[in-house]
């Protein structure tokens, strides 16, 4: 099943104005609201976390989630896109606001052979 996490004020396609309004969310350690409340999560173990990194993390948009989420017990698996940073701050991020479920160490992707490789790694695809 799929979800999409979106920022009630979606952030703008104009690069400049999304990449200033994701350095002040980020100063601000903001939590925008979430366009859409996220599903119950009781029934599932594997909870995949994806995002693109912006300015060495995830948009805070997932910090919203992840803060009102009922993750105890659950295995989080972040995954995210990037031009040239890695994953780790984000992981670390996503550590700290989940330490109920376990979190996976993640992985940064290049496209869809290296999602279909991972899964299978992880003994999510058969």
């Amino acid at each position: 099943d799929i979800f999409e996490l979106r920022a009630k004020d979606a952030y703008s396609t104009s690069y400049g104005d999304c990449a200033d309004r994701a350095k002040m969310e980020l100063s601000n350690n903001a939590r925008p609201a979430l366009a859409a409340p996220a599903p119950s999560l009781a029934n599932y173990d594997i909870i995949l976390v994806g995002y693109p990194i912006w300015f060495d993390d995830a948009p805070m948009v997932i910090d919203t989630f992840l803060s009102s989420a009922d993750l105890k017990g659950k295995t989080v698996i972040p995954f995210a896109t990037s031009g040239g940073s890695g994953i780790g701050t984000s992981v670390k991020t996503i550590k700290k606001l989940v330490p109920q479920a376990r979190v996976n160490n993640g992985r940064l992707l290049h496209g869809a052979g290296d999602v279909n490789g991972w899964l299978g790694e992880l003994g999510l695809l058969k």
